[in-house]
């Protein structure tokens, strides 16, 4: 089939071998001046014809990098701002931003984009293991994972928008993923760890002891204490709901929906965590009574003490991090082991699998049970002999 032009806005013609359509361009780059021509394909002539016509129009007033000179991180730049940002939330573009900004830029960076091979990259990706972090020190392999598929995603766009021919990520394989080992607490360190957070009322009031209290006896996640609101509180019925999460990626601390459907959960309180409630709505309304006008009132359940937002950096570095030092528990568990020492305790107590998904707002219950496989043997043992003493009672 020959070329045919639509409205002098570039040619198109079938390509039979390839069983598609081919859209020719004529532009200018606006730095040299010079008439170049590009091709896109799709599999109708209108598809053709939007992409090279879109591509166009964005290079010829500067929007769009030109392929043959740009360098991987101008169009990683472009391809954020103008696709990434607009397609995710704003916590996961943030996670998008500084992978690609902290690990992939100071390497290849300044590498014009269509010289970017599979083997440079895969390169890349291992040095990052050994000495991609702080202090020379190596990143995790699920956050190299992470940059890889970020990485991907821009490479694909750049494909589609002929700024490449080829996707060098394609060539390249995911590292192995290793497995962090979970750290969780026993009963005594948890009872423990709540009995020492007191020691910090002085400076931060009963704050530090309703974050512990609600963490290891709810395995709510930081973020959802921090967003958490009295009306979001029944404590008649004992329920909490979860609604709302702090978006902590930036220094401007925002709230939004958790990221996924069965985040948004109500949880069952103990009798103990009812109580511990009922004592720091007291203590908190007697303290904001004292403060009067300087108290900001946001109907938050934890806050700073002149009720402010209570940052949770603020909060690991002063207060979380320091009690781990004074109750003798290593710094490298972080809050968030909390959760998972929750999840821990319920398991070997017995609890149903199911209902442990449901508390924590996991997506599903292969997640939960991925998550804590190292407990499954023993609670294998466990069962088998209550089965054994019931069958002996027959």
């Amino acid at each position: 089939m020959g070329n045919k032009r639509f409205r002098g806005e570039g040619t198109v013609a079938y390509n039979e071998h390839r069983e598609n359509y081919i859209a020719r361009f004529s532009y200018i780059d606006i730095r040299t001046g010079i008439v170049k021509r590009k091709s896109f394909s799709a599999k109708s002539a209108q598809e053709a014809l939007r992409r090279g016509k879109k591509w166009k129009r964005d290079i010829e007033t500067g929007l769009l990098p030109d392929g043959e000179k740009t360098t991987l991180w101008a169009w990683l730049d472009f391809w954020l701002i103008n696709y990434a940002k607009n397609k995710v939330r704003e916590k996961t573009f943030d996670k998008y931003e500084s992978c690609l900004r902290c690990y992939v830029k100071p390497r290849l960076g300044n590498v014009a984009i269509q010289k970017i091979t599979g083997i440079q990259v895969q390169q890349t990706f291992n040095e990052l293991l050994v000495t991609g972090g702080e202090r020379g020190k190596g990143i995790s392999s699920s956050t190299v994972n992470a940059t890889r598929k970020y990485l991907r995603a821009a490479f694909d766009q750049a494909q589609k928008d002929g700024i490449v021919k080829n996707n060098a990520i394609e060539n390249t394989v995911a590292v192995k993923t290793i497995k962090r080992d979970i750290q969780i607490l026993t009963f005594e360190q948890s009872k423990n760890l709540i009995a020492q957070s007191k020691d910090f009322k002085k400076q931060y009031g009963d704050v530090p002891y309703i974050i512990l209290v609600l963490s290891l006896e709810t395995g709510m996640r930081l973020g959802e204490l921090i967003a958490l609101k009295w009306d979001c509180v029944n404590l008649n019925s004992g329920l909490i709901y979860v609604k709302r999460s702090a978006n902590t990626s930036k220094p401007s601390l925002y709230f939004q929906e958790p990221k996924t459907k069965k985040s948004i959960r109500q949880i069952s309180l103990m009798d103990s965590t009812i109580s511990a409630l009922k004592k720091y709505k007291d203590w908190q309304n007697s303290y904001k009574a004292i403060l009067g006008d300087k108290y900001k009132d946001n109907g938050l359940v934890i806050v700073n003490l002149f009720g402010n937002i209570l940052h949770p950096s603020n909060f690991t570095k002063r207060i979380f991090k320091p009690l781990l030092n004074k109750v003798g528990i290593d710094r490298s568990f972080r809050f968030h082991d909390l959760r998972h020492t929750h999840a821990s305790q319920l398991l070997m107590a017995g609890v149903n699998p199911k209902i442990v998904q449901e508390r924590l707002g996991h997506s599903t219950i292969a997640m939960t049970l991925n998550t804590y496989s190292h407990l499954l043997p023993s609670m294998q043992e466990e069962a088998v002999k209550a089965l054994e003493q019931k069958l002996r009672e027959v």
